[in-house]
């Protein structure tokens, strides 16, 4: 027959992570347990009445009377689906501008290098420089290594490959404008 349980003669043999395993299980049924309680709690103790306090109520009530009266007011008539009226006959109706055709802003393929005199764009097209361009856009000039001048439907527009920096690289202008001085 086998010896009865003996709580003590188990922790003597059990090694450190037995140990450990143990305190841990000690530990997790103490937390379900507080939390289990804490659930029982609120489902079996009343809740606490709200407290009343009949001045402050009447106080509250006459604060907001005029408040309430106004969110009615802009709530009354409204349906909820609204029908704008129509237009009234003085009114002068916008006439429709004709917008230019032309672009304002380049749109085409990115610059991506430039080599003698021809320019390389990012959908693949090579172009040379005052020579036969590919759909809407045309090289007209270079000035490497900054930009190309190009013509990209009917409008001319600098396409940069790198940003001068203005503060080192200053305009012809400016340094002719100084020089002179």
């Amino acid at each position: 027959m086998s010896e009865p349980f003996n709580s003590k003669h188990a922790l003597r043999i059990m090694k450190a992570p037995g140990t450990i395993a143990l305190a841990l299980t000690a530990v997790g049924a103490w937390i379900l347990l507080g939390g289990l309680f804490d659930v029982a709690s609120v489902l079996v103790i009343s809740k606490p009445k709200q407290l009343e306090s009949p001045a402050v109520d009447k106080e509250q009530s006459a604060k907001r009377a005029s408040q309430y009266e106004s969110y009615l007011a802009q709530i009354n008539g409204r349906s909820l689906l609204v029908t704008p009226a129509p237009p009234s006959k003085g009114a002068p109706v916008p006439e429709e501008e004709e917008e230019d055709p032309r672009p304002t802003v380049y749109g085409g393929p990115s610059l991506t290098a430039m080599m003698l005199d021809s320019a390389w764009f990012s959908d693949g097209s090579r172009l040379v420089a005052g020579g036969p361009g590919k759909g809407d856009l045309r090289v007209i000039s270079l000035n490497p290594p900054w930009d190309v001048k190009v013509e990209w439907k009917g409008v001319e527009f600098n396409v940069p490959l790198f940003d001068k920096n203005k503060v080192v690289f200053k305009d012809d202008a400016t340094v002719k404008s100084t020089d002179n001085k």
